[in-house]
């Protein structure tokens, strides 16, 4: 027993004088040159490979990308591997998505502060195309469960089991610099209320029958008016972008007739100029005639 304790102690102690080894710190230039090359070989980027080999070929062109960022690197600095580097673009990427939404978090805010954030540089709008707006907002997905019914855990507990019908809508955490929001028609408001409808008459609720039909009633009339609701908020919004539409139009069409009767009394104008231009030469032409003719007869009197 003594011997196996020392021979475990051994060990220990020869683990713990193992160092380490660290590796060398990136320099800008390393890092310029492998965003350029990930722009160049999207499948480095994704570690996505759909051909014949393709683990292979993926590894060989980071050990291809390893061999020149090391070649990179500043003198008396350590060489890194391939773990090392992917880490550092691993890290890279979390920096830039960060920073993207740190900033347009900042742009958002109401007022008139000034934004102390840097804006993004030529490397993170590289690294920003390379991953993609996912990558940062996120993909947009259904919920699990509807917000849209009411008491819908009352209602679960009543045995209505219906509002698990209702379709789900998606949580969109990217909100563009002007959108519309538009619902669905009339027809097909209806038509999902006379689904729900026959699905609860086909699947009566199995105790107290009297207060779930009330309720059930009460649930279809609240759907009517959160539909209709919606439904007068998109035509007013729509009625209000039209008449601007329609507004803007107008003063165009009228900045337009006034630039050309603006343009037609130039060139009358034009024309005005280009007649007393040939009146003024016909009357030159005169004088110089007059002129020449005097002249002759003072020269034949002289002589």
């Amino acid at each position: 027993m003594k011997r196996i304790s020392t021979q475990s102690g051994s060990q220990n102690d020869d683990d713990i004088n193992v160092k380490k080894s660290r590796q060398g710190r990136r320099n800008d230039k390393q890092l310029m040159f492998m965003v350029d090359y990930m722009v160049q070989n999207p499948h480095v980027a994704t570690g996505k490979f759909c051909t014949l080999n393709g683990r292979d070929n993926l590894a060989g062109s980071w050990d291809d990308l390893v061999s020149s960022l090391n070649n990179l690197r500043n003198p008396g600095v350590k060489e890194k591997n391939v773990k090392s580097w992917k880490e550092s673009w691993r890290d890279l990427k979390t920096k830039v998505s960060k920073k993207a939404s740190n900033l347009r978090h900042a742009k958002r805010q109401t007022g008139n502060k000034t934004i102390e954030l840097q804006e993004l540089n030529e490397l993170d709008k590289k690294v920003m195309g390379i991953i993609g707006h996912e990558y940062i907002e996120g993909t947009a997905c259904p919920e699990s469960f509807p917000d849209e019914v009411s008491d819908s855990i009352e209602e679960l507990a009543r045995g209505n089991t219906s509002i698990l019908n209702v379709v789900p809508t998606s949580i969109i955490t990217e909100t563009p610099a002007e959108t519309y929001e538009y619902y669905q028609d009339d027809d097909a408001i209806y038509d999902n209320i006379e689904v729900l409808e026959a699905s609860i008459m086909d699947n009566p609720l199995p105790t107290d029958a009297a207060s779930c039909s009330q309720s059930e009633n009460q649930l279809i009339t609240n759907v009517k008016k959160k539909k209709n609701v919606k439904l007068n908020t998109q035509f007013s919004t729509a009625r209000e972008v039209f008449t601007n539409l329609a507004t803007i139009n107008s003063q165009q069409i009228e900045l337009i007739t006034s630039t050309l009767s603006t343009i037609a009394e130039s060139n009358h104008r034009l024309a005005d100029a280009m007649v007393k231009m040939a009146e003024n030469d016909d009357r030159r032409t005169q004088m110089e005639e007059k002129l020449l003719d005097l002249l002759s007869t003072i020269s034949s009197k002289l002589n």
